[in-house]
C-alpha cells in the first residue's frame, strides 16, 4: 500500500514526446488531458513507459474528490504492477494472467483506502492497461476506458465497455450504446468494486507504422469509433494525435474530463537502443 500511495503524484499537462525501443519497436508517445468545464478537478490520471512500451489511463468514479484520488491511485498501481511483472522477464504465455492479476491487486488497494478513509468509500475508476512486448500488444481493462489500435485510418476497438447497457448489447436485447446519454454509461464493475472480476486480457500482432490511442469517456460519449483512426491519420506524430482528439472532443461538446495517450511503432534498427 505505501508503495502505491508514493506514486500518486502525477501532473497533467502535456507529455513531451519520447522515443525508446520496446523489444522489436521504437515507440513515439505523447499525451494530453483537460478538466471538464462542469468539473470541480480533472479526474482522469495517466501513466507512461515508451522504455517498457507500458501505457496506463484512468478515470476516477465517486465524486471529484474520491475520483480524482482514484484515478491517481489505479494509474500508479497499475504502473507499479507493470514493472514488477516486466522486471520478471515472463515468458509471453504468463503475462496475460499476470496483467489480469495486477488489475485485481489494484482492486484491492483501492479497496483498502475505501475502509481506511470512509470519506472515500464511494470511489472506484475505470482503466485500460496496454503493454507492447515482443512484438506483440496486450491489452486488459475495466470500466468503460478504451484502447484502440489503428492502422492506416482503421481503428479497431481492443477493449469492451463494462456498461449495464454493453450487456443488453452482447445478449441481443438492446440497441448499439449511444455515445451522449449518461444513462447508458452505468457501469457494471470497476476498480474499488467489493465484487470486482478479473478481466479478459487482448492480445494482438503489432505491426510497423501501428498506432495506439487510449482514451477516457469524456472523448467516446462524442468522438465515434470510426473517427479515431481518421483523426490519428491527419497527424505525424503522437503529440499531434493526442491533442487533436481531445481538441475534437471538445468541438464535439464534452464537458466531461477528457484525456488521450497516443503512440506510434516503428521497426527498431539493428543500432537502436
Amino acid at each position: 500500500m505505501k508503495a502505491l500511495l508514493r506514486h500518486l503524484r502525477l501532473g497533467q499537462d502535456m507529455k513531451r514526446p519520447n522515443r525508446s525501443t520496446a523489444k522489436d519497436f521504437v515507440i513515439a508517445a505523447a499525451a494530453k488531458s483537460v478538466q471538464g468545464s462542469h468539473c470541480v478537478a480533472n479526474e482522469d490520471c495517466f501513466r507512461l513507459d515508451e522504455r517498457r512500451g507500458v501505457f496506463v489511463i484512468a478515470d476516477g468514479l465517486g465524486g471529484h474528490c474520491g475520483g480524482e484520488r482514484a484515478s491517481r491511485l489505479a494509474a500508479a498501481g497499475l504502473m507499479h504492477e507493470a514493472d514488477f511483472l516486466l522486471a520478471q522477464r515472463r515468458p509471453e504465455d504468463s503475462l496475460a494472467g499476470a496483467m489480469a492479476q495486477a488489475f485485481s491487486n489494484v482492486n484491492q488497494s483501492i479497496l483498502s483506502v475505501r475502509e481506511c478513509l470512509p470519506r472515500l468509500r464511494r470511489m472506484g475508476a475505470s482503466a485500460v492497461m496496454a503493454i507492447a512486448n515482443f512484438g506483440r500488444l496486450y491489452v486488459v481493462g475495466v470500466g468503460d476506458c478504451r484502447v484502440y489500435l489503428v492502422r492506416g485510418e482503421q481503428a479497431e476497438r481492443m477493449t469492451v465497455d463494462q456498461t449495464l447497457v454493453q450487456l443488453d448489447v452482447d445478449a441481443g436485447l438492446g440497441k448499439a450504446p449511444s455515445q451522449t446519454a449518461r444513462s447508458e454509461r452505468v457501469l457494471w464493475t470497476y476498480l474499488g468494486d467489493p465484487k470486482f472480476e478479473p478481466p479478459r486480457i487482448r492480445c494482438a500482432e503489432l505491426r510497423p507504422s501501428d498506432r495506439l490511442i487510449l482514451v477516457t469517456n469524456g472523448i467516446t460519449r462524442v468522438v465515434r469509433d470510426g473517427l479515431i483512426g481518421r483523426l490519428d491519420a491527419t497527424n505525424e506524430n503522437a503529440v499531434g494525435t493526442a491533442t487533436n482528439v481531445v481538441s475534437d472532443a471538445l468541438a464535439l461538446g464534452t464537458t466531461d474530463d477528457a484525456t488521450c495517450v497516443a503512440a506510434s511503432f516503428a521497426a527498431a534498427s539493428s543500432g537502436s537502443v
